[in-house]
């Protein structure tokens, strides 16, 4: 089962933070830490799964503040977050941007980790299944080989309300039978109290802004280390 604790723009004692994790590195859960740029080398070096939050759909080159796959590559990251609900509303990421950053990702041997869902009123139009195969599908191909998807609600995220399980477990039921051999994460309001419930229905978790604090995040691994 996969944890991915995404720290967003959030400033850690980065040193600290994965000395308090340290403990947790030969648990059976995968984690996987996805900090905030500055933040990366110090991540990789830690021995931890490392994750980039995004990543630019430019080469290297002549491109002023953007990331390339190649640079996070040669720092040891192997994971690369794509299509967070943040960057398709607050920078405007549509299926063109996310495509190249997909094969950005593929030609540099990052794994990408698509993330998808729908807003309330999307949801409440019980459209938002079609709407999630329809991301699922206009990003990875499907020949794609056990791809992983992060299904985050954005009506969740940060709102301490959650789907039903039942909701979960059909929409983890859309994005196997879209793709076949796909591992499919849930994220959105993601704590200790909730954490083992929700494993219970998909392949792992993404955890946001829960995962800033070690200790939270802790809780939440110590929760499924007993499933």
């Amino acid at each position: 089962m996969y944890l991915i604790a995404n720290l967003k723009a959030h400033a850690v004692d980065i040193e600290s933070y994965v000395r308090k994790l340290e403990s947790l590195k030969r648990c059976k859960v995968k984690i996987i830490l996805a900090p905030p740029y500055p933040y990366l080398n110090e991540v990789c070096r830690s021995g931890f799964l490392t994750s980039s939050q995004d990543v630019s759909f430019c080469a290297e080159g002549a491109f002023t503040g953007e990331i390339p796959a190649s640079l996070l590559k040669s720092l040891g990251v192997r994971y690369c977050l794509l299509g967070h609900s943040e960057r398709r509303t607050l920078f405007h990421e549509d299926t063109k941007i996310l495509k190249n950053k997909y094969d950005k990702c593929v030609q540099y041997g990052l794994q990408p980790i698509l993330c998808v869902g729908e807003t309330k009123e999307e949801h409440n139009s019980d459209h938002y299944l079609e709407k999630i195969r329809t991301q699922v599908l206009e990003i990875f191909p499907s020949s794609t080989v056990a791809p992983l998807i992060a299904y985050e609600p954005i009506w969740s995220i940060g709102s301490g309300q959650i789907p039903e399980p039942s909701t979960i477990r059909q929409v983890v039921s859309v994005i196997k039978e879209a793709l076949p051999g796909s591992t499919v994460l849930y994220g959105g309001s993601v704590n200790p109290s909730n954490a083992a419930g929700l494993m219970t229905l998909c392949d792992g978790l993404l955890v946001g802004s829960a995962s800033k604090d070690p200790e939270t995040l802790t809780q939440i691994i110590q929760q499924l280390e007993k499933l």
